[in-house]
């Protein structure tokens, strides 16, 4: 990722990588532990093209919600 700012809101650049299933490697990692979890909400769709936004919205709404559970690691 790029241009994030910092503090003075200078902008720096930080990369991520996958690390395991849900676990993603933060560079330079700016949390004061080394694990920062924040589950987030998701819907899980059907693989599949979709004929438009509209097709793809009645699937994302139809579709049941899910936790999915990311750490950011350093």
């Amino acid at each position: 990722m790029n241009y994030i700012p910092d503090r003075d809101g200078k902008p720096f650049m930080m990369t991520l990588e996958r690390a395991g299933e849900w676990d993603f490697t933060v560079t330079p990692f700016p949390f004061p532990s080394t694990r920062f979890e924040r589950h987030t909400v998701g819907r899980r769709v059907p693989k599949r093209t979709f004929a438009g936004h509209d097709d793809f919205r009645a699937a994302w709404y139809s579709a049941e919600p899910v936790i999915l559970p990311y750490a950011c690691v350093a």
